[in-house]
């Protein structure tokens, strides 16, 4: 697996460089092989935080017109939307990065021209 090469990336940094293994899935035998390969002190920092919280949100949306079809996340900005109005933070994820641009190009259209980039 994947995993397994995380000491190449290690090796490749200069001695002494901070490495941090972020996460939000890994079962406890690959976190073990994680740890492992990056030779991870038994001392080390780990933060566990549940993402089960108050100011998180779930929605999974379905893919009606293709994963091309950005129109459903519409939702996420309104189509009247002037300042100070605020538009909550939202991650969204995408199968690929090309994707990505494309549904950030077109969520950054349906802002006013002075917050566009």
């Amino acid at each position: 697996p994947a995993y397994g090469k995380l000491g190449e990336l290690q090796v490749l940094l200069s001695k002494g460089t901070t490495f941090q293994a972020l996460s939000a899935t890994l079962p406890p035998h690959i976190l073990g092989a994680v740890k492992h390969e990056l030779l991870i002190p038994s001392d080390h920092l780990s933060l566990t935080l549940l993402t089960n919280r108050p100011n998180i949100t779930y929605a999974v949306t379905p893919l009606i017109g293709g994963p091309h079809n950005f129109r459903k996340f519409d939702c996420l900005i309104p189509p009247n939307y002037a300042a100070p109005m605020m538009i909550p933070k939202t991650l969204i994820f995408h199968d690929n990065k090309q994707e990505a641009v494309d549904a950030s190009a077109y969520n950054n259209s349906h802002l006013p021209k002075t917050l566009q980039n």
